[in-house]
């Protein structure tokens, strides 16, 4: 790896203008450990060269894919200010909108997708910043025209208006999808098809042919998730971090951290929307920093996580605490107290985050499992959660949660909130007060009225959490009882 750094490293010299080189050596960087120093010299590269728009053409999507979004927005707003966006092609500036949206500016990303009214992508992205924002009837337009090209995205549209959970097609729509389902029977977007369906069905009350078609889905997104590999990593994380010491909450910080996180469709976005309709709380919503961090710290030392915890020294510390504050702070459109990471899966890494932030408020959220499970499994994931797709892996996945959030509550007792979906439902005030007081904060009415709240929501949940508090889904999985696995049903 050094000799082949060293070769690039060379060229770099010898061809100071081909900018291939510069990201090949900055790909073998970030393979070999050291993805912080990557991605700062792919923006200090665009920074240097950005009045070449064939070099900020190429760099600008890639700066984005890596999650770099002040650093693109910078970009293009120079070439806004200069007058000279006309020289940058579709994607960079498709790619500077979505760095909009990604960082809460969910008006800037608006106009620029807007600037694409026949291309599929850029409808599906305004689709889902309308969404965000609470622009229902603006998302279902942006939805339908996608539909209406009729080309490669036209199930994911339909999936995207079914994923609103409040819209009900007509009988008309429900015939196009098992048109074009019949159609593409290969077609590896069926799946798009099937969970519109299933939910289609669902609103109709036809639970029988709701689970055939969520069946149909879930069967061709199943097999990804390795049990085995899930199962020894837990085990690891309880065997490693029983060796790690930990210092106390009183830790210097711009601002406190709230992590959110226990099983995905758990209630974590309606905390989050109760929290952040505090004033001094701004939600930042599912963040990635967590996960960067890990990575990173497991490419720099020779043994894999969590192995390698005992090398989290206070150097590391220190620099992964300033990497966070700063990333999180682009996000931030105030000076506030506390803000929340809503990142389901952190409950892995609680140890990781308790040696890193000793200050920060942690908040597990918890359904019965019944009504996670179906909840799970009827949710189609653009991306992760694997495990989703099956019932047996579900309970694998479940059991590997309560293992060790259990471990994580006897390492750090009172430490960690616990707080029941179904408790909030039905005393909410209660409920309320208690999350308050845990989090230090003092009651707002606000809180109560979280459904007023404008801040942008990006999950699943966006629009059930717009509404006030209801009891509708308490139990809705006894719709699908008879069609459920008994594993399930007397999962205890």
């Amino acid at each position: 790896m050094k000799e082949l750094l060293r070769i690039y490293e060379k060229k770099i010299k010898e061809c100071p203008n081909d900018i291939d080189v510069f990201i090949k050596y900055a790909s073998i960087l970030a393979i070999g450990g050291s993805l912080m120093k990557a991605r700062n010299l792919i923006v200090e590269v665009l920074e240097k060269r950005k009045e070449e728009s064939d070099i900020v053409n190429k760099l600008l999507p890639l700066v984005v894919k890596e999650e770099q979004y002040d650093a693109a927005i910078k970009i293009f707003g120079w070439y806004k200010i200069n007058k000279k966006t006309k020289e940058l092609m579709d994607d960079a500036v498709l790619a500077a909108a979505f760095s909009y949206e990604k960082l809460n500016n969910q008006k800037e990303a608006i106009k620029l997708y807007q600037k694409f009214p026949t291309n599929e992508s850029a409808l599906m992205a305004l689709g889902h910043a309308y969404r965000y924002s609470g622009n229902y009837e603006e998302s279902i337009r942006a939805y339908k025209k996608v539909i209406a090209l009729g080309k490669a995205l036209i199930s994911n549209a339909y999936w995207s208006l079914s994923n609103l959970k409040n819209y009900k097609f007509a009988q008309e729509d429900i015939n196009k999808m098992l048109f074009w389902r019949k159609n593409n029977d290969q077609s590896d977007r069926r799946y798009f098809i099937d969970f519109a369906l299933g939910y289609a069905y669902e609103k109709e009350g036809d639970y029988k042919k709701s689970f055939e078609f969520y069946e149909f889905g879930n069967k061709q997104r199943a097999g990804r998730f390795n049990k085995s590999q899930y199962i020894d990593f837990i085990g690891s994380l309880k065997e490693n971090y029983k060796k790690v010491s930990f210092i106390s909450d009183q830790t210097t910080s711009t601002f406190i951290p709230i992590f959110i996180l226990g099983m995905p469709r758990s209630g974590s976005t309606l905390l989050e929307q109760i929290l952040s309709s505090h004033s001094k709380v701004e939600r930042l919503g599912e963040l990635p920093y967590i996960n960067q961090l890990i990575w990173d710290f497991e490419q720099s030392t020779i043994k894999n996580y969590p192995s390698n915890i005992e090398e989290l020294d206070e150097k590391r510390v220190n620099r992964y605490r300033e990497h966070y504050f700063k990333s999180c702070s682009k996000h931030l459109s105030s000076k506030s107290l506390y803000i929340t990471d809503k990142n389901p899966n952190n409950f892995e890494h609680i140890g990781f985050i308790r040696k890193v932030f000793p200050e920060a408020i942690i908040i597990d959220t918890r359904r019965s499992f019944q009504s996670n499970a179906f909840s799970l499994y009827k949710q189609l994931f653009i991306r992760g959660q694997e495990y989703s797709y099956s019932f047996d892996d579900i309970i694998t996945y479940y059991k590997g949660y309560e293992s060790i959030m259990e471990y994580w509550h006897s390492l750090f007792p009172e430490k960690i909130f616990s707080v029941n979906y179904e408790s909030i439902v039905n005393d909410f005030d209660t409920n309320v007060h208690r999350i308050l007081a845990f989090c230090e904060l003092e009651f707002e009415s606000g809180c109560l009225e979280f459904y007023k709240n404008k801040q942008v929501v990006d999950t699943a949940s966006s629009e059930q959490v717009r509404q006030p508090i209801y009891n509708n889904s308490l139990d809705y999985w006894k719709n699908y009882k008879k069609y459920l696995p008994d594993s399930i049903i007397n999962y205890r």
